[in-house]
C-alpha cells in the first residue's frame, strides 16, 4: 500500500501539508498516531503507514502518523489526503478507513463511520463528502455526520455522479445489478427500497 497519499484540494485549506520519509520532531514537533490522536513514543523515527508533517495557519506544527485499518483488497478506496469542508480539518484515507484530523488541534478527531472505505465521492458544490462502503453510503459536512443510508444493495454500492439533488448510485441486487438515485439530503433512495432476502 502506497505510504504517499495522493492530495485533493476540493475545498480551501488553512494548512499545509508534507509527506515525510520519517518522524520528524525538529523544532519540538510533537508526533501523535491515528486514528486515535495517541502521542508516539519519542523513540519512533518510522512507520508503516503515511507520516505527515502539518503546520497550521495558527497553533504549532506536529506530525502525523496514520495507520489504517489494514484492509488490503482490492476492492478498497485507493489511499488518500483530502481537505475537509471546513477548511481547517483533512481526511486521510488509508487502509479502509478513514480520520478527520483538525490541522490546528491534532487530538481533535474522528473516524468516518463506514468500514472499509471501497470509495470516497466529493460533492464540493455541497460542502460534502459521501463515502462508500459494500452496501451503504455515508455522508459528512464540516460539522460532522450528516446521514447514513440504509442498506441499498447486496454488494458493489459505488457513487456515479450526480444530478440535481440525487446522486446516481451503482448496485448489484443478485441476478442483476442497476442504477438509482440517492438523495443528496437524506440519503434516502429513489422508488422501492432494496429489501435485503432473509
Amino acid at each position: 500500500m502506497p505510504r504517499h497519499l495522493h492530495l485533493e484540494l476540493d475545498f480551501p485549506a488553512s494548512y499545509e501539508l508534507e509527506h515525510l520519509e520519517r518522524i520528524d520532531r525538529s523544532g519540538g514537533r510533537r508526533a501523535y498516531g491515528y486514528p486515535n490522536a495517541v502521542l508516539l513514543d519519542r523513540q519512533q523515527e518510522v512507520a508503516a503507514g503515511p507520516i505527515l508533517g502539518v503546520t497550521p495557519e495558527v497553533g504549532d506544527p506536529w506530525v502525523g502518523v496514520f495507520y489504517g485499518g489494514d484492509y488490503n483488497a482490492p476492492a478498497v478506496a485507493p489511499s488518500r489526503l483530502i481537505a475537509w469542508p471546513d477548511a481547517r480539518s483533512f481526511c486521510v484515507v488509508y487502509g479502509g478507513s478513514a480520520v478527520v484530523v483538525r490541522a490546528d488541534d491534532p487530538q481533535d478527531t474522528y473516524e468516518i463511520d463506514t468500514y472499509p472505505v471501497t470509495q470516497m465521492f466529493v460533492v464540493a458544490e455541497r460542502g460534502m463528502v459521501v463515502f462508500a462502503n459494500f452496501t451503504n453510503l455515508t455522508a459528512y459536512s464540516a460539522d460532522g455526520l450528516l446521514w447514513r443510508s440504509q442498506r441499498l444493495a447486496l454488494d458493489e454500492v459505488r457513487v456515479e455522479g450526480i444530478g440535481g439533488d440525487a446522486l446516481t448510485v451503482y448496485g448489484f441486487f443478485g441476478a442483476s445489478s442497476d442504477r438509482f438515485s440517492v438523495d443528496l439530503a437524506t440519503g434516502e433512495p429513489s422508488g422501492q427500497p432494496f429489501q435485503p432476502p432473509d
